[in-house]
């Protein structure tokens, strides 16, 4: 379910509503703004509420970017997910949750992609168990440390923010992934200092079985992330597994020196499967978003200044 509000000069209220209906909107009111873009006197504005399904919601704001309409100086668009709906469309309708606005899932992966103190804290605290984890074989302490890795988002956002025109997201997002890396090494150096070796846990998949995971995470990923009743917080896990344990494994190696029963060989194997398995998600959820028509042409017309 979704509220979306069109905020409008006056003189395309009429096309614009016109324009909402033939999307499949249910209804719309209209409401009588002031708008502020100083401390100056306000101008009068106009704003359109369509409460609606998700799919109408998508359906909506794709029209009116792909439009002559939209002018993003003057206007804006705003959508949000209500607890609950009542009104003339069924529940059925109603609570259908696929697909999500594009600018939604764009949004979403803008917030993950900044690198703050609480990132970077996360990720040395994750490095912190999932080394532990590795030196003693404990999977369940392992399984915690990842939860803390938001790792898939960065992935998602380098793809999307690519495709979609939206360089900005793509590099920021890259970088973050670059510290998120960087932290969980030295993480892994810094456990290996204080504890004695060799690390125990080897249950490490070939090459060929991490491409063939990491394209089923990135394909789950896109899915979940496009779907209101997505569950993305487990597939983030398994997107984890595949990215984060590598860094933490070589930031140990380093120190302790690879284990003798490792099958995967060398500190440069596991760095060409980590590398393979980031590139590989990237792909696989990429394709899955052009798929399933996440990212629609008209998104590109939307510019967001970096900074």
């Amino acid at each position: 379910m979704r509220i979306i509000k069109i905020q409008t000069p006056e003189n395309r209220v009429d096309d614009i509503i016109k324009l909402v209906f033939d999307a499949g909107a249910p209804s719309a009111n209209l409401q009588t703004v002031d708008e502020y873009r100083d401390a100056s006197k306000p101008k009068s504005a106009r704003v359109i509420e369509v409460v609606t399904s998700t799919p109408a919601a998508k359906n909506i704001e794709d029209r009116l970017l792909a439009s002559g309409l939209f002018d993003q100086q003057t206007m804006s668009i705003t959508t949000r997910q209500p607890h609950s709906v009542i009104s003339s469309e069924s529940f059925k309708r109603l609570t259908w949750p696929w697909v999500q606005p594009s600018t939604d899932i764009v949004q979403e992966l803008w917030q993950f992609s900044h690198v703050t103190t609480g990132y970077v804290l996360r990720c040395f605290i994750a490095a912190g168990l999932l080394a532990y984890g590795l030196v003693h074989a404990k999977l369940l302490v392992m399984i915690a440390g990842m939860i803390f890795v938001p790792s898939l988002p960065l992935l998602l956002a380098i793809g999307f923010g690519a495709w979609a025109g939206e360089w900005d997201l793509a590099r920021r997002a890259a970088g973050t992934l670059i510290v998120g890396l960087a932290t969980l090494f030295l993480g892994g150096i810094a456990v290996g200092s204080a504890v004695n070796g060799p690390v125990q846990y080897n249950d490490f998949s070939s090459v060929g079985v991490s491409a063939v995971i990491s394209a089923a995470v990135g394909v789950a990923a896109a899915l979940a992330h496009s779907d209101d009743g997505g569950r993305k917080e487990m597939i983030g896990l398994a997107a984890t597994a595949q990215i984060a344990v590598i860094p933490v494994w070589l930031g140990l190696a380093a120190i302790l020196g690879v284990p003798p029963t490792e099958a995967q060989g060398t500190p440069a194997a596991m760095l060409w499967t980590l590398v393979n398995n980031i590139l590989i998600v990237i792909t696989s959820s990429l394709v899955t978003y052009i798929a399933i028509g996440a990212i629609p042409v008209s998104i590109r017309r939307i510019r967001t200044k970096g900074g």
